[in-house]
């Protein structure tokens, strides 16, 4: 069947589908990635504003998240997040180089998209998973690999929007998807509880007592394993967070001083609030990830569609968006990455690009 919006729906599912894939590649270092999702939102920012971007970035977040399963996890939270703050920031400087003496290039304006991303992330991290000021001792990594990938993007980019200027934008294909599209619709008890583990997951995130966490998150564990859900997908979302449990933990540890040592060693000593600041960090984010488990398991992600599609009621346009997206992602995707080749970086690259302009 034929898609409206074919435009935008082009941009989501490029970008869905970069955020997918790369999901899969090897980090040999932690929250280290390329970004390339990232750079759809720069050529969707520049080619059509920031409206259009914006639609672009909520869209594939929600898309990649509930095709990874990770809907309401801690990544969901700061790509979310450092998705729609980046694009912001870009648009702003993407203004001031119009409209004023200060003219920044594409690689420019990636750059600034791409160090205020990882600011972003790693600001979400204090606000809602560790709020401990120590963190922030890692900010001038986060810049530098923010500059690295900006940098990348913004060559790819650069070269993207001047390949795209010369083509006419009316002129693009439009999507077809031979899924059969059967609209869904939760019903109250459905609705309920989604909003309950709503509820769940976000006063989970203020409670400071290790009891109530902890009896938390052994009664969704619990809840978890009486619905007979498959353990290996906690313990894969487990796995692929253990840095940040890591250093949830380690943190408070080293950065908490006061009297009331439990242990000591020649450099350092462990004190009774750092130990306990410690375990309520990691049991608040053990207890996101159950919660976002039981909710891509209990709930399709037809229905879950269904669910967002409802409550995006402040803009029909992107529930449309998103609903014809989900149903053609699963064949976009297949496709793309069997048009993907990686034989050294350089030609990688030149592959990518070239791949952005062919769908646009």
């Amino acid at each position: 069947m034929k898609l409206n919006n074919e435009k935008i729906i082009n941009y989501v599912l490029v970008a869905s589908s970069f955020q997918i894939l790369e999901s899969f590649l090897p980090h040999p270092i932690p929250a280290v990635r390329l970004g390339l999702a990232n750079l759809i939102s720069l050529v969707a920012l520049i080619n059509y504003g920031f409206k259009f971007a914006i639609k672009v970035v909520i869209a594939r977040t929600l898309l990649s998240s509930l095709f990874l399963g990770t809907f309401l996890s801690v990544s969901f939270f700061l790509s979310f997040f450092s998705g729609i703050v980046s694009t912001f920031v870009m648009w702003l400087f993407f203004l001031i180089s119009y409209f004023s003496f200060l003219k920044l290039s594409c690689l420019g304006i990636s750059v600034i998209g791409a160090v205020t991303h990882n600011l972003t992330q790693i600001l979400i991290v204090y606000l809602l998973f560790i709020p401990q000021k120590t963190i922030f001792w890692i900010t001038p990594f986060l810049i530098f690999f923010g500059v690295v990938s900006g940098s990348i993007n913004g060559w790819i980019g650069s070269v993207v929007v001047k390949k795209l200027n010369e083509k006419k934008f009316d002129q693009n294909k439009i999507i077809e998807t031979t899924t059969k599209i059967t609209p869904l619709f939760l019903s109250t008890s459905e609705i309920f509880w989604l909003v309950f583990l709503f509820f769940l997951l976000f006063v989970g995130l203020f409670l400071k007592s290790v009891g109530v966490l902890g009896i938390m998150m052994i009664t969704l564990f619990f809840t978890y394993l009486f619905l007979r859900k498959d353990i290996n997908k906690f313990l894969f979302s487990l796995k692929n967070i253990l840095w940040i449990l890591i250093f949830a933990f380690f943190v408070p540890l080293f950065s908490i001083k006061s009297e009331n040592s439990v242990f000591d060693f020649i450099f350092f000593s462990v004190s009774k609030e750092g130990l306990i600041s410690g375990v309520v960090y990691v049991l608040r984010i053990l207890n996101v990830i159950l919660v976002s488990n039981l909710v891509s398991q209990i709930y399709n992600k037809e229905k879950f569609i269904a669910f967002l599609k409802k409550f995006i009621f402040f803009d029909k346009e992107l529930a449309e968006i998103l609903a014809m997206s989900f149903y053609c992602l699963p064949e976009f995707l297949n496709n793309l990455r069997t048009k993907l080749k990686f034989s050294d970086f350089k030609s990688f690259l030149k592959n990518i690009s070239g791949l952005i302009i062919e769908y646009f």
